[in-house]
């Protein structure tokens, strides 16, 4: 009979420990998770792939992870009564776990009902927006329109298979995207169509890759991540707008700092790579992505929405109408950092041995504005957009854009890369422009048949061109 209890109560104490083991077993495996937030972090940091900013959401991840990891161990370890310890740990385990299967069914969800682009800082894909367009506000731009995302994030069809198209993407801002345009109207869309109708040796795809309010930082850490994602045989660069933007914003004081921060710049690539890897891993969950752009909206009083919505620049003209008339800051360090960029750009197109054009930004700015052409204007302001200390007049805005592209042409005959000025060709009035510098209906044929015929004059197509005249000139 003794035998038989004292068989009954080691048979006991032996399934307790193994309940015990059990217990410690699945308490160590919910440490799992910050492990792994903290691999990954630590692994993007070593391969030099990001930088430990304060308050950056690598260094927070980071940070709560070791936290997470050094209390979860110590209070296991340092327990007396690992028994009793488990047993307690069990309720709030158990929660824990709850949370980490609810975690992974929203992410799941979160990627069936919202893809994301592969590549950073573009349009969300899918989205599709129907919208009809008041002519009295955007002068030359008429009736219903649809603008539609790809499924990687670009206005326009999905590229061809590789080889069977030359792929060109224009990069840029809204003058650019044109998102108060039809998607059969916008300037890449365009030029692909009117370069497919006038040679048949070499198809053309051209998709835009641009989105509003971008300037030349955007466009290096759009080129760290493209190659990985999508092949391209050129780029085509409309720049300098939002450049000047933001120098005027910051009246005249360096700017490069602040819109690396906002592009997401993380530095130069690793000696030897080609195009960013998705390391932090953690920032490719679709749950990270909304809670960023949450946070971000709420920084943000005005931005742009990833379906590209148009403004209410009504109310951003009598804004300016009703603001003081400001003297242009010194441009010097903003056009030497724009000079900077624009090597940048160059250098990564060379590295990845891409063919990359540069092209000027038009715009309606001139001295001589009718009044009603200068109560179509609503940017040019200076200080932070939400309350501006006021704004530069048309006059000195078209100095200032002056100086910008010439610094772009300076840039590029002095480097020898391929630039095209497409400012001096466009008319600086309502022939082409809803007001200070985005293109209406006529203003996007226009770009698109000079882009066409400065692309016709040039390889791949300038001896097929000449083939067809028969070697003429």
């Amino acid at each position: 009979m003794k035998q038989g209890t004292a068989t009954s109560e080691n048979g006991s104490q032996q399934q307790g420990r193994q309940n015990t083991n059990l217990l410690v077993l699945g308490y160590l495996f919910h440490l799992a998770v910050p492990a792994a937030l903290l691999l990954d972090v630590g692994t993007a940091r070593l391969r030099g792939e990001i930088v430990l900013e304060p308050w950056g959401p690598d260094t927070v991840v980071g940070e709560l992870s070791v936290v997470w990891l050094v209390a979860g161990l110590g209070a296991l370890i340092l327990s007396r009564d690992r028994a009793g310890f488990v047993q307690r740990i069990r309720k709030p385990l158990l929660a824990i776990y709850a949370t980490y299967v609810m975690l992974i069914l929203m992410e799941g969800f979160a990627r069936l009902l919202i893809p994301t682009p592969p590549i950073p800082g573009l349009l969300q894909p899918g989205t599709k927006r129907v919208f009809s367009v008041d002519p009295n506000v955007y002068p030359g731009v008429h009736g219903k329109k649809t603008f539609t995302i790809n499924g990687l994030g670009l206005r326009g069809p999905m590229p061809p298979k590789r080889g069977l198209a030359y792929r060109i993407l224009a990069v840029g801002a809204s003058t650019t995207i044109c998102s108060a345009l039809d998607d059969s109207e916008e300037w890449p869309h365009l030029l692909m169509e009117e370069t497919n109708a006038s040679q048949k040796s070499t198809p053309v795809w051209v998709g835009n890759a641009a989105v509003s309010g971008l300037n030349t930082v955007n466009h290096l850490v759009l080129l760290q991540w493209l190659p990985g994602v999508i092949h391209v045989d050129m780029l085509i660069f409309l720049v300098g707008g939002n450049d000047l933007a933001a120098s005027l914003a910051f009246e005249g004081a360096p700017t490069q700092a602040f819109l690396e921060k906002e592009a997401g710049f993380h530095g130069d690539l690793p000696a030897g790579t080609r195009w960013r890897s998705p390391h932090p891993l953690y920032r490719r969950l679709r749950l990270f992505l909304l809670i960023r752009q949450s946070v971000r909206n709420v920084e943000q009083q005005f931005g742009h929405s990833g379906s590209e919505r148009q403004l209410d620049i009504g109310s951003f003209r009598d804004r300016r109408a009703a603001s003081p008339v400001l003297p242009l800051p010194d441009l010097d360090t903003g056009l030497e950092e724009y000079r900077r960029r624009v090597l940048s750009l160059a250098s990564r197109c060379r590295a990845l041995e891409l063919r990359c054009l540069f092209v000027t930004q038009p715009s309606m700015w001139r001295s001589d504005l009718s009044p009603a052409e200068q109560r179509l204007l609503w940017l040019g302001y200076v200080g932070r957009w939400e309350k501006p200390k006021g704004y530069i007049s048309a006059a000195d805005m078209a100095r200032a854009m002056d100086a910008y592209n010439r610094t772009l042409l300076d840039v590029c005959r002095q480097n020898g890369l391929e630039c095209y000025d497409l400012a001096s060709q466009i008319p600086k009035d309502t022939s082409a422009f809803v007001d200070d510098a985005h293109l209406n209906e006529a203003g996007a044929r226009l770009v698109a048949q000079n882009l066409k015929q400065y692309l016709l004059s040039h390889s791949p197509f300038s001896t097929q061109a000449k083939s067809s005249r028969g070697g003429q000139p």
